[in-house]
């Protein structure tokens, strides 16, 4: 998961073929807040 906020995360994880997965969840105590889910596919 990566902050919603932190496109250097992002950036790390699809340097490595990562791809948002579409899911997000809350950020654990503020909901305000969102982490986006990372996947890597496997053929």
């Amino acid at each position: 998961y990566v902050h919603e906020n932190n496109p250097r995360a992002a950036a790390f994880y699809r340097r490595f073929g990562f791809v948002p997965s579409g899911q997000r969840t809350p950020m654990p105590g503020d909901r305000g807040e969102w982490e986006l889910e990372y996947v890597i596919e496997r053929g």
